[in-house]
């Protein structure tokens, strides 16, 4: 979980996009049958039920660690700042505060305008620089919540 600053509050929070999710259960998946159709051809290491089993259970293990991957890829708006978070074991946190953000725009191509889903990309001064932020749903929505909420960040903050 992402800790907020004192009387910080998220205006929403995302994940990337589902097909993100079926892309990598469909590899997964694939890779599976691949190795199960080509047991036969490691001869008598592979007889009985044992590598089949084996295999099976590696699918599973690796569409849990997809999902939690997928899962675990936040994109967070706060009242303060843009949030993103990723990583299983290995947290990673990308955090552009409001005023310093310049510009924003999204790009799609033609599947992700197709199924609603796109880059975000933020223009911020200092150090983090040019951000995309991937695979996200509906990306013009989530530019325009972010843009009002940077009006309203600036407007508070010009009149106190």
């Amino acid at each position: 979980m992402v800790s907020l600053k004192y009387g910080e509050q998220i205006i929403f929070k995302t994940y990337q996009h589902w097909l993100v999710l079926v892309a990598w259960l469909f590899v997964i998946a694939a890779f599976g049958a691949i190795s199960v159709l080509l047991l036969p051809l490691t001869g008598p290491l592979a007889d009985g039920e044992v590598p089949m089993l084996l295999i099976g259970i590696g699918v599973l293990i690796g569409w849990g660690a997809a999902f939690m991957d997928w899962r675990n890829r936040k994109f967070i708006l706060t009242d303060r700042r843009l949030i993103q978070t990723s990583g299983i074991l290995g947290k990673q946190r990308v955090m552009i505060p409001l005023y310093r953000i310049e510009d924003i725009s999204h790009r799609f191509g033609i599947l992700g305008w197709l199924a609603g889903y796109g880059d975000l990309v933020v223009e911020s001064a200092g150090t983090e620089g040019r951000v995309v932020f991937s695979y996200l749903p509906i990306p013009e929505v989530i530019q325009q919540r972010i843009q009002a909420e940077i009006q309203r960040f600036r407007a508070y903050n010009r009149s106190h």
